[in-house]
């Protein structure tokens, strides 16, 4: 026997049921758009690049970690994420230009927090 009160409930479980599979078909969506891709992160052992360094890996994305962090730092980050780490300046626009021309990157993220940078690196 249905009461009102069970019928709240079961109709609170459909809805519940029904934004899982939406959560699922974004999940889905968004497992698509990063899979198979290569995100490189400047800066990417400090506070705010570490964080998205371990987002992407998390999200299936082969990540590759730049900037002028210590080695304990940059070995803390490799062994949490499998992420690899290239030490170079980002502030000198040639050793970026040098590192991005030797694969191909499909995501590039700025994390790095150096001051006084101007121009840009690619002219489209």
């Amino acid at each position: 026997m249905l009461t009102l009160t069970s019928v709240f409930f079961l109709s609170v479980l459909k809805y519940i049921n029904e934004n899982e599979r939406r959560l699922t078909r974004k999940e889905k969506l968004m497992e698509d758009f990063f899979s198979n891709k290569t995100a490189v992160v400047l800066g990417g052992a400090g506070g705010i690049g570490s964080a998205v360094v371990r987002e992407l890996t998390h999200r299936g994305v082969s990540v590759i970690a730049a900037g002028i962090d210590s080695e304990e730092r940059s070995a803390a980050l490799k062994k949490e994420t499998g992420a690899q780490y290239i030490f170079m300046d980002v502030r000198n626009r040639d050793d970026v230009m040098d590192a991005l021309s030797r694969r191909e990157v499909d995501i590039l993220v700025n994390a790095s927090g150096a001051l006084g940078l101007t121009g840009t690196l690619f002219n489209q």
